[in-house]
């Protein structure tokens, strides 16, 4: 018996017509510059290592102080566990000691939101950013990479995503990185930084291509596709003792 990985995604469309309309909140001209993450306070979300990954780029990138800010929304997860408690805490002494590090009068390079927001706010965010900075330690799919990629429809955002996560598998024409690996994640960043406009465009829609086909229709297109694949089975030839591959006939077909 063969196991076969056949995804879907039932968000692009909701995330893309959430989009249109984003709110106030999301579309101010501050935030243009900003690379946005969303995720829960969680031990696997690697949200420690975005904020690392981002002050080593800082250190080596001082031209790009003062220009590029780092968006973290975290909403609470499991309050009341210490475990996630001790998470949290460590989060706002990190993003403290790094915006004490590196802030201006006019600039801090962390803003790190621990709370929610609807989703035509999170829209919002994400249209008005150039990157998205996706990097668990470990997720089954991961949606927010491609909810950033949908709500970027008519638009080309650099996506930096963990290659950890399930969702790197079908989107590979992000930036892919290893967030343990803080020089490569460095290198992820200022790549979808430096990168062209054009390279942008093409990588953006083969993204968003890859993500239009993981909706309903395209997941029954592939599982029957797959079941017809797999109705080629060995039939034994008569008198011959010997098998070979093609597709059984009516008669030797059985359900």
């Amino acid at each position: 018996m063969r196991r076969r990985t056949l995804p879907m995604l039932l968000l692009p469309v909701l995330a893309a017509g959430c989009a249109v309309k984003p709110s106030g909140k999301g579309t101010l001209a501050e935030l243009r510059n900003m690379r946005p993450d969303v995720k829960e306070v969680k031990i696997d979300q690697g949200l420690e290592q975005a904020m690392v990954g981002y002050r080593r780029f800082l250190e080596e990138h001082d031209d790009c102080r003062g220009k590029v800010t780092f968006l973290q929304i975290a909403p609470p997860s499991r309050g009341e566990v210490h475990t996630y408690e001790e998470i949290r805490t460590h989060l706002d002494e990190l993003s403290g000691r790094i915006n004490g590090e590196f802030a201006e009068v006019d600039w801090v390079p962390i803003r790190y939101v621990n709370q929610g927001y609807p989703r035509e706010d999170l829209a919002g965010f994400y249209r008005a950013s150039q990157i998205g900075l996706i990097t668990p330690l470990r997720d089954g799919m991961n949606l927010v990479c491609m909810e950033f990629m949908a709500a970027n429809f008519d638009r080309a955002p650099a996506l930096v995503l963990s290659e950890l996560a399930g969702a790197s598998h079908e989107l590979t024409d992000a930036v892919r990185v290893n967030p343990r690996d803080l020089e490569g994640l460095m290198e992820g960043i200022k790549t979808a930084l430096r990168m062209s406009p054009e390279e942008r465009t093409r990588r953006a829609a083969a993204l968003m291509t890859r993500i239009r086909a993981l909706d309903v229709h395209g997941w029954a297109e592939r599982i029957l596709g797959q079941f017809s694949r797999s109705a080629l089975r060995l039939v034994p030839e008569r008198g011959t003792g010997t098998t070979h591959s093609r597709a059984p006939t009516e008669a030797e077909t059985t359900w």
